[in-house]
């Protein structure tokens, strides 16, 4: 816990003052007897804002026993706004036992202009983390106030793991300068320097820096040592189906909140260890490749550079397994589990698993490839699309009835099989549901079918089993056994 430096053993039972003073002045002087004094952990203050890369970076520094986490920011110009955002937060802290830590929340506009995320990103983000165990409100504090005070009473030099807009660095280090001796580092997840950014208005910026480029200018300037964990590093690791199933298999409460989480986004295609990767990169910079390089921040939020600019180091490059492993093992406790191989059998059934599957594709695809959206009779439609589905799906049970799968895998492979079975007995009762349901369009048709129809919950089911064999397979570095319905 914060504040808590060392330990002092004492002896239950003295056989003279001489002895006791002697076992006093051994712990205070230094340990003459052989033992090693405990490594200071690194006091760190956490600037982010709680999407799902923020709190994998969150829970990996709050398991890391090389951190002191001090405190977590949010700047109000990140993707979550303050009361949802702190909820959030500090649940994410209960559950890694650091319910302690103070949260703050800052001003919600950049420091010059009014540029903001995605409507629909803010909302998404906002009500998100109901995996997460409710906690009791508290009066919000200001995270200017919170991130000052704590860089002031520090009593060792603070790394600043910067992962959201750079808004409260800004202004606390713009009012305050002096606090700039009270850090070690700053290190960002943010900039877009050597490759493609991924703002669509500014091509050439990343978001991060986009939203407040003048909070960014500030924190170049302010002397301080700065490193940019850009997206030239964080692009080479990618959140993948089998990091998430590796996370699945873990026992620790932050890596099964954060499984909880990632598997509740579905596909993250797209999604990277953005923020993740530069809290890994500020406890053991050797996962990144750095480059020292003299930049300026543009007015578009665009990291260039410039010879004329602040020198910085910029990650171009990462060590992809390297960091997973540091990852994965951080939030087991320290340890990386070891990667046990599927037997012959195992491997043998997942090959004719996936087999099945892939012609179940194939099946799905002919089914919509036949259909004419533009047919006006909708419902019509909609139930042929229907109807070919349940054949793809009634063709790929025979199939798996006809696998034996091996001793390990017979519960997870009867429940896959039970749950597509399920699926088909329902037939005739989505199809009045289809027949009933209201819509101009196919879409409309199929998504009130589903909703007032027992369809949903049967996906949810096959999905669940398919999951269930995927994540056996992955954790074994095997292949793709199914797909499931969505």
């Amino acid at each position: 816990m914060a504040g808590v430096c060392c330990f002092m053993s004492v002896p239950t039972r003295c056989i003279t003052t001489i002895a006791l003073l002697a076992t006093m002045v051994s712990c205070t002087d230094g340990d003459h007897s052989g033992g090693s004094k405990p490594t200071p952990r690194m006091p760190v203050v956490l600037d982010y804002s709680p999407t799902l890369s923020d709190a994998g970076a969150l829970l990996y520094l709050a398991s890391n026993p090389a951190v002191e986490l001090l405190a977590v920011t949010l700047p109000g110009t990140g993707e979550a706004d303050c009361e949802p955002g702190v909820r959030i937060t500090r649940s994410l802290l209960t559950t890694a036992g650091l319910g302690d830590v103070p949260v703050g929340c800052g001003r919600n506009t950049p420091l010059i202009g009014d540029r903001d995320w995605p409507e629909e990103w803010r909302a998404d983000v906002n009500r998100w983390g109901n995996e997460l165990p409710a906690i009791e409100t508290e009066p919000l504090i200001d995270a200017e106030v919170l991130l000052a005070d704590t860089l002031r009473g520090a009593t060792a030099p603070v790394t600043l793991v910067a992962v959201g807009p750079l808004t409260n660095l800004g202004v606390v280090l713009g009012d305050k300068p002096e606090l700039a001796e009270q850090i070690e580092r700053v290190v960002i997840m943010g900039g877009a320097v050597t490759v493609q950014g991924n703002v669509e208005e500014s091509p050439a910026a990343e978001w991060n820096v986009y939203i407040d480029p003048e909070a960014a200018r500030r924190v170049i300037a302010a002397g301080l040592a700065v490193t940019f964990v850009a997206l030239d590093a964080t692009n080479h690791v990618p959140w993948t189906e089998r990091l998430v199933a590796r996370l699945g298999a873990l026992e620790p409460a932050p890596a099964r909140a954060l499984y909880e989480l990632a598997a509740s986004r579905g596909p993250l295609d797209g999604f990277y260890l953005w923020d993740e990767l530069a809290a890994m990169a500020a406890v053991e910079p050797t996962l990144v490749t750095i480059e020292s390089m003299t930049v300026r921040v543009d007015d578009d939020g665009a990291v260039v550079r410039d010879e004329n600019g602040f020198a910085v180091d910029v990650a171009v490059n990462a060590d992809a397994n390297a960091a997973m492993d540091e990852f994965v093992g951080t939030l087991n406790g320290g340890t990386v589990p070891p990667a046990v191989p599927l037997s012959a059998a195992e491997l043998d059934y997942f090959v004719q698993m996936g087999g099945a599957d892939s012609d179940f594709s194939v099946a799905i695809g002919r089914a919509f490839a036949g259909i004419d959206e533009s047919d006006p009779d909708v419902h019509q439609t909609a139930a042929n699309l229907f109807t070919g589905f349940t054949t793809a799906v009634e063709d790929l049970l025979v199939k798996l009835r006809g696998i034996s799968p091996p001793p390990p895998l017979s519960e997870a492979h009867s429940e896959y099989v039970d749950a597509l079975a399920g699926f088909v007995a329902i037939r005739d009762d989505a199809l009045a549901a289809v027949a009933d349901a209201k819509g101009t369009n196919l879409e409309e048709v199929l998504t009130n079918a589903l909703e007032n129809s027992l369809v949903d919950d049967s996906f949810e089911r096959i999905n669940a089993a398919c999951e269930t064999l995927t994540n056996y397979s992955f954790v074994r570095n095997g292949p793709r056994p199914c797909r499931g319905p969505s």
